[in-house]
């Protein structure tokens, strides 16, 4: 266990707080990512951060 429970809230809250700022459903944007990061390719990582993401399933930017 970490050393400060609120690590989980800080782990998880982030990625749904740069996804609103960027004008994105933050469920939406998870469950994207979450499903195409483990055959992503290293080189384009940066397709999943917030401000570069668009939706492989219908294209939301």
């Amino acid at each position: 266990m970490p050393p400060f429970p609120e690590f989980h809230w800080i782990t998880v809250s982030t990625p749904t707080w740069s996804a609103k700022l960027n004008g994105h459903d933050p469920y939406a944007y998870l469950k994207d990512v979450l499903t195409r990061l483990p055959t992503q390719k290293n080189s384009a990582i940066d397709e999943l951060l917030p401000h570069n993401w668009k939706s492989a399933i219908n294209g939301e930017t």
